[in-house]
């Protein structure tokens, strides 16, 4: 359920024109239709990569993917594989971006992330006058409309974050919003009348959850990478998917950056429909029931700029009516398995990694 709002979200605020996505080959579901209605009706150039074909070869793929059996496997095992290939997917993604896009900075973020302004918190830590830089204090309130991406900002403030711009990777802070503390009533019915009759907040988890972590309560970043300024694609080799770039790495931590992740557990539904060993209900109320800092509203306003972009037919289509066709796609998949008791095969063939 989470790509739509994800691909909404992104065109509007950064605008994300330009995305290399990849599946889980052990996955039971395609995103393809979902990408398919974006590459239609936007310009977004997509790239959809399936299987192995960029997995790194090597000593490591010798020892754990050639015997990994896609039928019968640990748990252990596929997380392994899951991260490893993770590291491939960046390096090739970043090497694609290089040699045959001319675009300036890309972004490493899964769909449950955020990249958003760095505004001022409510009640955050510290003393904000002492602490808080001159960029933070020029950031607009909310994300998205004229004047307001991510892209229009890195192209007026060329002055602000010099330690970061002489870098050509920057990992941003990255914070997590609860999804058992929700809105109250006031604050639904408020944000319920901003939109339009046939949207619901609800199905948007940047619009629906608003108590973030504390920033003591601190979680690995992610990374944001200067594309024109990486001049070898040999500095390219990621080992840590928070840490993609090793020691070319500049940290913007705590109070000082522009910018920010946020990242959505979401409800616990969706949580657990993503084929990862490591979800599970536990894990789940471990992420949410987390020391509550305050609430941002800063991601609020984004739905209307993409309604005005786009148009509200379209934008309900590309996210409330592809929400819906996820929705009842897994419910399908629920019946099967628990009323049929079905084995519900891999939506994609596993196929050997190439040399890269």
């Amino acid at each position: 359920f989470l790509l739509p709002e994800w691909l909404a979200y992104h065109y509007t605020t950064l605008p994300l024109r330009h995305l290399i996505i990849a599946a889980d080959p052990l996955s039971i579901t395609s995103p393809e239709y979902i990408l398919d209605e974006y590459r239609n009706t936007t310009d977004m150039k997509v790239e959809f990569w399936k299987g192995n074909f960029y997995y790194r070869d090597g000593r490591w793929y010798k020892t754990k993917l050639e015997n990994f059996n896609p039928l019968n496997y640990t748990n252990k095992h596929a997380v392994a594989i899951h991260d490893k290939r993770q590291n491939s997917f960046y390096e090739a993604c970043l090497k694609k971006f290089k040699e045959e896009y001319s675009i300036d900075w890309a972004m490493l973020i899964d769909s449950d992330e955020y990249f958003t302004y760095n505004t001022i918190l409510p009640k955050e830590a510290g003393d904000i006058d002492k602490n808080v830089t001159e960029s933070r204090k020029l950031l607009p309130k909310y994300i998205g409309g004229q004047n307001k991406t991510i892209a229009h900002w890195l192209s007026t403030h060329q002055h602000i974050d010099k330690k970061s711009r002489k870098a050509w990777c920057i990992v941003y802070p990255r914070i997590n919003f609860s999804a058992i503390q929700e809105l109250d009533a006031k604050q639904r019915e408020r944000m319920q009348k901003s939109l339009p009759p046939s949207f619901s907040y609800n199905d948007f988890n940047s619009l629906r959850y608003r108590s973030y972590a504390s920033f003591r309560t601190v979680i690995p970043g992610k990374s944001l990478i200067h594309i024109s300024k990486l001049r070898l694609l040999k500095q390219v080799r990621v080992s840590n998917p928070h840490s993609p770039c090793g020691d070319s790495v500049v940290r913007s931590v705590g109070l000082e950056p522009s910018f920010r992740v946020h990242h959505y557990a979401g409800p616990l539904e969706s949580f657990l429909l993503r084929a990862d060993a490591r979800r599970s209900e536990k894990a789940w109320r471990i992420r949410n029931e987390v020391v509550i800092l305050g609430q941002d509203d800063s991601l609020s306003e984004w739905m209307h700029s993409f309604i005005d972009i786009v148009g509200e037919e379209t934008a309900k289509r590309l996210t409330h009516g592809l929400i819906d066709a996820a929705r009842q796609e897994w419910m399908d998949i629920k019946i099967r398995r628990e009323q049929y008791n079905e084995m519900i095969p891999a939506a994609f063939e596993w196929d050997e990694p190439q040399k890269i």
